[in-house]
């Protein structure tokens, strides 16, 4: 299993880093234009309402309340892969640093179907730069940190966050590479959460069995 899991992560690492510097040399280009001129015919009342919700889901604030919910009920039930959740906050810092070395403009119309379906939570941050997508990268990580948790529903939440990678180039917030670098990303730090929680389960199994099977002490009597 820890193989698999190693084996996975490295995939994702090589994915990411590709589709990275196909972006930083130009060679996605064509592609994003593409899709990003297929799309725009879809455009309605009904579509930017759908895409608006859809991406709340990758929302920096929202998925801080998902993620924090979730690490709480499985505190409340003493599982150990409580903290892959916590590992979200590191979404964000990778984040923001490939986008300040890609630094990709974003598309020209820059959010005209976006609506505000409810207030933000935490600050707005200045418009920043387009590669990878956040709300991508949140909504892949969470895909992965919840489907470990919650096996069952990992289809759900894998549609989900193709649901919101989607409904970034659909808002034109995002060109097409932007959303599968995030969901890369995202994947790439929840494989990483899921590969130490399962080490700290290990090596805290491995404690208990230790303290479980110590002899106890016997008195010399003299």
């Amino acid at each position: 299993m820890r193989s698999s899991g190693v084996g996975l992560l490295m995939a994702e690492l090589v994915g990411l880093t590709v589709i990275t510097v196909l972006v930083l040399v130009g060679l996605t280009s064509p592609v994003d234009h593409a899709i990003y001129v297929a799309v725009q015919p879809l455009a309605s009342g009904f579509m930017d309402t759908l895409a608006s919700a859809l991406s709340l889901l990758g929302r920096r604030d929202v998925a801080l309340i998902i993620a924090g919910v979730a690490v709480a009920v499985l505190l409340a039930l003493r599982r150990i892969d409580a903290l892959i959740p916590l590992f979200l906050p590191a979404v964000l810092v990778a984040d923001g640093l490939l986008k300040d070395l890609v630094s990709r403009p974003r598309p020209g119309a820059g959010g005209a179907h976006d609506l505000q379906l409810i207030p933000l939570l935490l600050p707005k941050a200045t418009e920043t730069f387009s590669f990878p997508s956040s709300h991508a990268a949140l909504a892949g990580f969470l895909a992965v940190a919840l489907g470990a948790v919650m096996p069952r529903w990992r289809p759900l939440f894998w549609v989900l966050a193709v649901a919101v990678a989607l409904s970034r180039v659909y808002l034109d917030k995002h060109w097409a590479s932007d959303v599968l670098g995030g969901l890369f990303l995202g994947m790439f730090v929840g494989t990483l959460a899921q590969l130490v929680a399962s080490r700290v389960a290990m090596v805290w199994s491995a404690g208990r069995a230790a303290r479980t099977d110590r002899p106890a002490a016997t008195t010399i009597k003299t």
